[in-house]
């Protein structure tokens, strides 16, 4: 019934494994790769079919290649890993580094598994892989959420392989709960009447208006709007904007496409005498909104363009209840005003409890938190010495 692409197809028990390694061929399993996302409590709009299939068709470096593991019990999808296969710098292919997808524009994805299944499926999926690539070397997952479940696995319930984790910064998010005018009134008074004020002067515009468009189902005509505002601005100018590059052009418009296939794109905009003066490119996916890019017309500065749809959005978001947060991803000085609550990131390093890499990839990260926690402890002495001969002059 599956299309078995070239790799290795293991069985385990009622549970078999897939590998793909073309994008045609992935496209077969669209289907029940968003009918398992949509069940996960995993968020990330990274994890979909959407967003991998389009990282694998525009992003790979030259010296990548990539495969999907998938492992279905009977007909069923049961969970799957994204894996980029780079060679070793010195010993080349005969020790792969393996890594899930990622860049500027893709992170945190995850293995995607089954809710209540998720350590069965991993070691699974960590077993296939490991047959195809009997001497991969270690498996890295760059900026993983706090409620993962791969952070909850230790050497000891994943038999066979080590796991490693370290902090990788914070990402900040709005909760929708209560009642919006109780969130707006914890809102710093400063910022309250800024966007009072921004609201005023906006109204007097002509023509001024906010749009919320959904269920694209493939139109995104809408879409190449966005970018054109993206890009008149300071990401225009320093040539960092989606139309300035080919490659991140071509992965936006696949991507914004696939998204809008899915039903799972939003493209939210503030108009005002004839133009787009903000706008955010948004997925709605398991009760969750992620914005993961924003825009606004510079010219329209005073009036705050952005700050003020955002607001709207909000205020929307909390009148029709459908959603538990609205992420932002990132951590930003412009969040604190908003009053987020912040999510704590990790990258995850798996490795297998074999001799090579153990060698080259889990002494020397012990070795290197051994030095970090050095380090620390000699700045926290440092310091209280500091303060102690302050503490005597005084």
């Amino acid at each position: 019934m599956y299309q078995k692409d070239t790799g290795a197809d293991a069985e385990h028990g009622n549970i078999y494994t897939v590998i793909v390694k073309s994008v045609n061929s992935l496209a077969l399993y669209r289907n029940q790769w968003d009918e398992l996302l949509s069940k996960s409590p995993q968020k990330s709009p990274t994890l979909s079919y959407a967003w991998l299939a389009t990282f694998f068709e525009h992003c790979l470096r030259p010296n990548e290649s990539w495969m999907c593991i998938l492992a279905y019990e009977h007909n069923t999808l049961l969970g799957l890993l994204p894996v980029i296969v780079r060679p070793h710098p010195i010993l080349r292919r005969h020790f792969p580094m393996l890594s899930t997808p990622n860049d500027l524009q893709t992170n945190s994805v995850d293995f995607l598994v089954a809710q209540g299944r998720e350590y069965e499926a991993i070691t699974i999926l960590l077993r296939a892989l490991t047959e195809a690539l009997p001497r991969w070397l270690h498996l890295k997952l760059v900026r993983i959420p706090e409620d993962s479940p791969t952070l909850q696995l230790t050497h000891k319930s994943l038999s066979g392989f080590y796991v490693l984790h370290d902090l990788n910064g914070w990402g900040f998010y709005v909760r929708i709960s209560g009642a919006f005018e109780d969130y707006f009134n914890a809102l710093s008074s400063n910022f309250r009447r800024t966007l009072k004020k921004a609201k005023r002067r906006t109204q007097r515009l002509s023509n001024a208006e906010t749009v919320f468009l959904e269920h694209l189902s493939g139109k995104t005509e809408e879409a190449e709007h966005f970018f054109k505002l993206e890009a008149s601005g300071w990401k225009g100018r320093l040539g960092s904007a989606i139309n300035n590059d080919q490659t991140l052009s071509r992965f936006y418009k696949t991507l914004t496409r696939r998204l809008a296939q899915s039903s799972w794109l939003e493209l939210h905009f503030l108009r005002a005498e004839g133009k787009l003066i903000a706008g955010h490119m948004a997925i709605r996916l398991n009760q969750v909104l992620t914005i993961p890019k924003i825009a606004y017309n510079e010219s329209y500065s005073r009036y705050s363009p952005g700050n003020l749809l955002f607001l709207n959005m909000l205020e929307r978001e909390f009148a029709v209840r459908r959603l538990i947060e609205v992420d932002c991803l990132t951590d930003m000085a412009w969040h604190r005003l908003w009053n987020m609550q912040r999510r704590a990131y990790y990258d995850v390093v798996i490795l297998p409890d074999t001799f090579v890499p153990k060698i080259l990839g889990l002494y020397p990260a012990k070795i290197g938190g051994w030095l970090r926690q050095i380090k620390v402890i000699r700045n926290t002495v440092r310091l209280t010495k500091r303060l102690l001969r302050g503490l005597r002059r005084g």
